[in-house]
């Protein structure tokens, strides 16, 4: 079964990075998930993007048009990980968005976490389920830490799963609320998201 969801990596300035003799280091890479958005409509609604956006991605960066995972059952969690890691579920630990424990025989949420608080949210979340390496991961390991990751979904799983186990920053909307909220997991709540709530009071 095919997901039917669509990873977009964009690579800034990659025209001047492929220009060069030697392959620099990108110092931005943007991951886009898209949730439902099949490869068939990036070509049937074609006419109605715009010059610096979906077209740009197609003619500029790699296409993949037949990416295919084998398993089933496929949901928002378990797509947005696969995707971070390139993992089935049964490597990344993520099988689905809510399953039941063995251990106290009730349903947990995939990136639920009691050790963890949140922040302007009840939700104790965390990568703590996820059992393999990001993307994301990957960038902090090989620039020594320097890279900074920031992942924003409009909901948790998603956030989390796509920031892994060592994001700056990851934030997700408090649907009750309507607030941009996160997890004591990644240290005290940042400033960007004080900013957007701030933006969403004056509304």
């Amino acid at each position: 079964m095919r997901i039917k969801y669509c990873l977009i990596a964009l690579l800034c300035c990659a025209s001047s990075i492929f220009a060069q003799k030697e392959n620099k280091a990108p110092k931005l890479y943007v991951s886009i998930v898209v949730d439902q958005l099949r490869t068939d409509f990036l070509y049937e609604f074609e006419n109605l993007y715009g010059e610096g956006g979906f077209k740009r991605l197609m003619s500029g960066g790699k296409v993949y048009e037949n990416v295919y995972y084998a398993f089933d059952n496929i949901d928002r969690a378990t797509a947005v990980a696969t995707l971070s890691t390139g993992t089935n579920p049964y490597v990344s630990g993520i099988v689905a968005e809510r399953w039941l424990d063995r251990k106290s025989l009730r349903v947990v949420n995939c990136v639920e976490d009691k050790n963890c608080k949140g922040h302007s949210s009840f939700d104790n979340f965390s990568p703590a389920r996820l059992k393999a390496i990001t993307l994301a991961d990957e960038m902090k390991r090989s620039s020594r830490g320097n890279a900074i990751v920031c992942s924003i979904a409009p909901d948790g799983d998603a956030a989390v799963l796509a920031g892994g186990h060592a994001a700056d920053v990851v934030l997700w909307k408090n649907n009750m609320a309507g607030y941009w909220c996160s997890s004591t997991y990644y240290g005290v709540y940042p400033d960007c998201g004080d900013v957007m709530n701030n933006n969403i009071k004056g509304r």
